[in-house]
């Protein structure tokens, strides 16, 4: 989470690739120390806290409907 603050952030490289290929790449960000923080762009960012198997599910799920673990969510509350 923290790699793009600084002097070695990617960002430069990030936004060089994007006007290269005019492409608005999907971000798929791990946070498995729990930092809590968001440093990438903002569009198309997905942090996703921890890491397993089932993190392939969200990201499918994800890809499909950006708003798919708050409809997960509603569901619940609303039962």
């Amino acid at each position: 989470m923290q790699g793009w603050i600084g002097r070695d952030a990617p960002t430069k490289a990030f936004n060089a690739y994007k006007e290269r290929t005019k492409a608005d790449p999907v971000v798929f960000s791990f946070d498995l120390q729990g930092y809590g923080t968001l440093l990438f762009p903002k569009r198309n960012v997905y942090a996703i806290a921890g890491f397993s198997d089932k993190v392939f599910d969200i990201m499918k799920l994800l890809e499909s409907d950006k708003k798919a673990l708050l409809h997960e969510i509603e569901k619940i509350e609303l039962g």
